[in-house]
């Protein structure tokens, strides 16, 4: 990483040479703003530490580094420099760090979509995944919210989605099963009959509901 962040580094610097009419060019600090929650950025931070450099020309080397920014351990007070909506995508990867639910904050952000899709591929959580129908329901028009009744909203809608797909599941494994419960007990019906010799109620009952029926509730007394 560190190799090409030199070249980037030299790409953003000769474009800045080349401007026209620039009067001054400015520093490249490289940044790395790392979403990890269960490990601390643990690799290499300066060029010098990935290459091999010969006794006595370390003086003679210039060195590039980068700075990493540990979102998940950040200090509260850092975390209260972001005045964006980036503030809860920090303070939902330090509430994973932590293992604690995240519900947002009272606070009013602007890009809900942008920051509800980072947090669905951070999380991996299809509850948040978006659509057209859900958008309505939320009366988004790209106006600020609070994060708090964005989450609350999103959650809750999913988790009535999943009950009510799993009462259908529910619903319709019940069937099956007592689909499998009433041809049995035909079944054992039409095989009584035809022991008793009759075959001629056995032949009535497939055309007619209401003599199986009949028959049915006669046997299962």
């Amino acid at each position: 990483m560190q190799c090409r962040q030199v070249i980037t580094k030299k790409i953003i610097e000769r474009s800045q040479l080349l401007e026209k009419g620039i009067k001054q060019c400015y520093p490249i600090i490289t940044l790395v703003l790392y979403f990890d929650t269960r490990h601390k950025w643990d690799c290499n931070t300066s060029l010098k530490e990935v290459i091999t450099i010969p006794p006595g020309l370390g003086d003679f080397i210039n060195d590039y580094k980068i700075h990493v920014v540990n979102l998940a351990w950040l200090e509260a007070e850092k975390v209260k420099m972001f005045k964006s909506g980036f503030r809860e995508v920090v303070e939902y990867l330090q509430a994973k760090r932590r293992e604690e639910p995240f519900n947002g904050s009272k606070r009013k952000v602007t890009h809900i979509l942008e920051i509800l899709n980072l947090l669905r591929i951070l999380s991996g959580s299809e509850k948040l995944k978006l659509n057209e129908v859900w958008l309505k329901q939320l009366n988004y028009g790209g106006s600020k919210m609070e994060m708090d009744l964005v989450m609350k909203k999103r959650f809750l809608d999913a988790e009535g989605r999943g009950m009510a797909k799993g009462r259908i599941e529910g619903y319709r494994e019940g069937r099956s099963e007592g689909k499998k419960e009433v041809i049995n007990d035909i079944t054992a019906i039409f095989s009584k009959l035809f022991s008793m010799g009759r075959g001629a109620d056995v032949e009535k009952a497939t055309k007619d509901r209401e003599y199986l029926k009949k028959l049915m509730e006669e046997y299962q007394k």
